[in-house]
């Protein structure tokens, strides 16, 4: 099981931004209805942040690649994109219960509100370097 610190969380959001910089925003997804299973489904296509609510961030972009912000610090704690494409569609409080329940993660609960923080301010639209000033993090 991997183990996931508040520091942990920290340390990685800084290793992404600067990997990807302080003005990436993680692209939405369109969302639509699947008539024959009569859910919602998320699509590989990308739709613009706006007052809509058509669009949702994935954990896994459609390249197989760890995508929002709480999906690439997980991936760089260990958690593998198989793992995390289980979360689709999901909120980040709920991704997080899910990947402990199924014992992947142990998340204490600083990491995990921060995550639920991160995640937040990423689904408003904000560059990376936002989200994380607005959590706390100096980068």
């Amino acid at each position: 099981m991997i183990q996931i610190t508040k520091e942990d969380v920290v340390r990685s959001v800084r290793e992404l931004i600067s990997e990807r910089g302080a003005q990436y925003v993680n692209p939405r997804y369109k969302v639509t209805l699947n008539e024959e299973l009569g859910i919602d489904a998320v699509t590989d296509e990308p739709t613009p942040y706006g007052n809509d609510c058509d669009g949702i961030c994935r954990y896994v972009a459609p390249d197989g690649t760890a995508s929002c912000i709480v999906g690439s610090v997980l991936a760089k704690a260990g958690v593998t994109t198989e793992a995390l494409s289980l979360c689709e569609g999901t909120s980040a409080k709920q991704a997080l219960d899910k990947l402990h329940f199924e014992d992947v993660t142990r998340v204490n609960s600083d990491a995990d509100n921060l995550l639920c923080d991160l995640q937040s301010y990423q689904d408003s639209g904000k560059p990376w370097g936002a989200v994380a000033e607005l959590a706390g993090i100096t980068v």
